[in-house]
């Protein structure tokens, strides 16, 4: 039996990219709550980095942003908001359950089930299925290519906030 194919030949290595360009966007927001907190100490840093959940460290790194003064703040919450949205799109392909649909062409599609939609005529909870289209691949490494020159521009204008930094690399 062979293994399913996407319509795309290209999307594993799409996804591939979607995963390098989300690793630079989260080293940004490690080095975005290293600023905002008061930890100097590197060690302490990394263990608070390790331990919060991805989609935690955003949102206390929004609420560490309300020490900052408005411009700041703003662009902080701006750049935090399109993070969140880019982190939802993330988990739909990279968590998602896939599908392959032979069509009548004798084309195969590679699709992704999305959240369970109730039929209230016959009971039952199908997922819906989405086609899986490699250009929502692309859009969604392209907006995480943004929103990481949208980090270093915000670094570049607002920072350095506050005036301690870590003594070593995240790593």
């Amino acid at each position: 039996m062979s293994s399913p194919t996407s319509s795309n030949p290209n999307h594993a290595r799409l996804l591939g990219e979607v995963v390098i360009a989300w690793s630079n966007v989260t080293d940004c927001l490690e080095e975005l709550f290293a600023h905002l907190s008061d930890i100097d100490d590197a060690f302490v840093l990394g263990v608070f980095v390790e331990k919060i959940r991805d989609g935690q460290l955003d949102e206390v790194v929004d609420s560490l942003a309300a020490r900052a003064e408005d411009p700041t703040r703003d662009a902080i919450r701006t750049w935090i908001k399109r993070l969140k949205a880019a982190r939802k799109q993330r988990n739909e392909y990279l968590h998602g359950v896939y599908k392959p649909f032979q069509h009548s062409d004798g084309e195969q599609h590679l699709y992704v089930l999305g959240r369970r939609a109730l039929n209230r005529q016959n009971g039952t909870a199908e997922p819906s299925i989405n086609k899986l289209l490699s250009a929502n691949l692309s859009a969604l490494h392209h907006e995480l290519v943004e929103i990481h020159a949208l980090y270093e521009r915000l670094r570049q204008d607002h920072f350095p906030y506050p005036v301690r930094q870590p003594d070593a690399p995240l790593s």
